[in-house]
């Protein structure tokens, strides 16, 4: 279709720097592009307003009505490109719009269950990775395209005179919960630094300080965090800076990237950990056969497919391509999803409180719906709002009717449960314990062939990226059917209130009560560490050590940069007699924990203090001194919880350095 050069861009200030090649290549193609959003407070605002003065944002309400942004931007534009914001953003009445939307969502799986209820709002819905085209129209989603913008990256660092002195470079979100793969990944390739291989990994860095610390990197390591490892913007940023990306075999790279990219002359893919080390060995000792490599991957980017390129190919197959009739598909397809008023609703409602941070607007949505007041599952959402949005008051009044309504309501009892455990510091341990035997019960009393959907499947009470918000938004990946579903929803409850039931007991100093309900959760999710960790303590209070030692092992093997698991193992190890293991092992994590200096000083001075009390002194004044310099790098901040620890780690060495001085 014929679609127009005004153009309003939906995002936030500053933009995500590999979401603004869109407005910057837009702008560059002709368009009359007007940007507006709320303002966020994510990456580098200071540099971005450097690099791009003239970006400007009209600052709107996150939950404004479509209609008043149009008379906020100037009228009605001839299509709407909506990228995923930072914070909460996303107009209401997008079902109704006039002109064609096209809405990048996160393509994350911990958003998974937010998303799969947006997409239909949008007349395109553009992926970056063919699978994921593939998955969903399987699923009806016959508008999902495959757009693989991962080359777009725009900026292009300063020439920098060689050598490189980062061996392996890496930088992105070192989250251990959250990206769980990565970090595993991560922490392999940290154990290289005892070969001599200088790893660096950051994170926080962001535009021409990331390209900078590239254009410094033999090898960059590139891993997608969340789910089946895919190929992100990351490697543009590294090829331009004439970096050698090292990858894990992505599960595809289809569209135009993937007719572009080719396997040992743009890129290096690994097959297996084992792999990477040879190459990254290889490449780190082959500065030839490395350059070359890079210097093709950097043409490519900045030569023979520049960035604004892919903008002028989304143009082309993701907006050209709506039809005519868009507005008439757009209606079958939210019929076909089921969407009313009270779906669009809670679908509003789903974002703004578990991807939006605006439990004001999420309210406000449920508030909307006739009969609310008198729906159980509604009023758990509502009263999970309230909760948000510090209304106690109006919480237990939602829950009370609820409760009244459906006395067995497995979301009200599951949320009392959760706001019980995270409010135990005031209240008492049978309290919360009561709360969550109360969550257990109603599940025991639910009939999984009758129960309606929508108690299982409303908001939840789960603010942050455990593990059981993770587990359950990738129930919205393996399946689409509801009685499959509805099942997986009532095991991850489960392993939910067992968990939170056993750190209370552990908490408690009840070790012993404590070991069933951390089993129960660990039969539910058997990679779960870190209460594999608390069911090790557990062993161990009780005198179980055989028993603490494997999950201290198991809890460290699925779980990386696990420090606490770590030290509980190094110090039952000491216990048990085994120093030469416990020094094999802090030796290990020190090297792990290098990218964080508190980390890497608290675990220097485990190796100095274990080589000092087997008789190595000059080992352990070495790890002492490699301690404090740690320290020396670490900001001093008046005050703070940090700062109390950096001081607590300096006395300890500084101590045991004066023990050894005096002898």
């Amino acid at each position: 279709m014929d679609i127009g050069k005004r153009v309003l861009l939906l995002h936030t200030y500053p933009p995500t720097p590999c979401l603004y090649p869109f407005e910057k290549g837009l702008r560059r193609l002709g368009f009359d592009v007007v940007a507006a959003g709320p303002t966020a407070a994510y990456g580098d605002p200071e540099q971005f307003a450097r690099l791009e003065p003239d970006c400007r944002y009209i600052e709107v309400d996150g939950d404004i009505h479509i209609d008043a942004l149009f008379e906020r931007t100037g009228g009605v534009p001839d299509w709407v490109l909506y990228l995923q914001p930072g914070v909460g953003f996303l107009p209401r009445g997008l079902r109704d719009c006039p002109v064609p939307t096209v809405g990048w969502l996160t393509e994350e799986y911990k958003f998974a269950d937010i998303d799969q209820r947006l997409y239909y709002y949008f007349d395109v819905a553009p992926t970056s990775f063919p699978h994921i085209e593939r998955l969903y129209r399987e699923r009806g989603y016959d508008h999902r395209v495959c757009c693989n913008f991962i080359f777009c990256n725009w900026l292009t660092p300063d020439p920098r005179p060689e050598p490189r002195t980062v061996d392996v470079g890496f930088i992105g979100m070192i989250d251990p919960e959250l990206s769980r793969e990565r970090c595993r990944e991560l922490e392999r390739l940290l154990l290289l630094r005892r070969e001599g291989v200088n790893v660096v990994a950051r994170s926080g860095v962001f535009l021409m300080d990331m390209l900078d610390f590239y254009a410094n990197s033999k090898i960059v390591f590139q891993h997608s965090g969340q789910g089946p490892n895919n190929l992100t913007f990351r490697i543009s940023e590294a090829m331009a800076a004439g970096a050698l990306v090292i990858s894990g075999r992505p599960e595809d790279v289809g569209d135009l990237v993937g007719r572009q990219l080719v396997e040992g002359e743009h890129i290096v893919y690994y097959d297996s950990w084992r792999q990477a080390e040879e190459l990254i060995r290889h490449y780190t000792t082959n500065e030839q056969e490395r350059a070359r490599i890079a210097e093709a991957g950097r043409r490519l980017i900045l030569e023979e497919f520049p960035w604004h390129k892919q903008i002028e190919y989304f143009v082309d197959t993701c907006v050209r391509t709506i039809p005519d009739d868009f507005l008439r598909r757009r209606s079958d397809r939210l019929a076909r999803f089921g969407v009313d008023h009270r779906q669009e609703c809670e679908d509003y409602a789903r974002y703004f409180l578990l991807a939006g941070g605006n439990a004001s607007a999420a309210r406000r949505r449920i508030e909307e719906i006739d009969g609310w007041q008198t729906d159980a599952s509604l009023l758990s959402d509502h009263a999970l709002t309230a909760a948000a949005g510090t209304d106690g008051r109006r919480y237990g009044h939602d829950r009370d009717t609820a409760l009244t309504l459906r006395p067995s309501h497995i979301l009200v009892h599951f949320n009392e449960a959760a706001f019980a455990f995270r409010g135990r510091a005031t209240l008492t341990a049978s309290a919360v314990a009561n709360a969550i035997r109360r969550g257990l019960a109603a599940l025991d009393a639910l009939d999984v062939d009758t129960v309606d959907p929508r108690e299982l499947d409303g908001l939840y009470n789960c603010p942050t990226m455990t593990r059981f918000r993770q587990e359950l938004t990738t129930v919205f990946f393996d399946t689409m059917d509801q009685t499959a579903r509805v099942r997986r929803l009532l095991e991850l409850y489960r392993y939910e209130l067992y968990r939170t039931m056993g750190i209370l007991y552990c908490e408690d100093e009840q070790w012993q009560k404590a070991i069933v309900p951390l089993s129960s959760a660990l039969r539910l999710i058997a990679d779960d560490g870190y209460t594999a960790r608390y069911l090790a303590q557990a062993f161990e209070r009780t005198g179980r050590l055989g028993d603490a030692e494997a999950q201290y092992r198991h809890a460290i093997s699925v779980e990386a940069m696990f420090y606490e698991a770590r030290l509980n193992l190094t110090s039952l190890l000491i216990r048990l007699g085994r120093k030469d293991e416990a020094l094999q092992l802090a030796t290990e994590t020190a090297a792990i924990a290098s990218p964080w200096p508190l980390e890497l000083a608290q675990w220097q001075f485990h190796v100095g203090r274990l080589h000092d009390e087997s008789g190595r002194e000059d080992a352990a004044r070495q790890a002492l001194r490699e301690s404090l310099a740690a320290l020396d790098g670490i900001a001093d901040t008046e005050g703070s919880s940090r700062s109390q620890e950096v001081r607590e780690v300096r006395v300890a060495v500084t101590t045991l350095l004066g023990a050894m001085d005096a002898r």
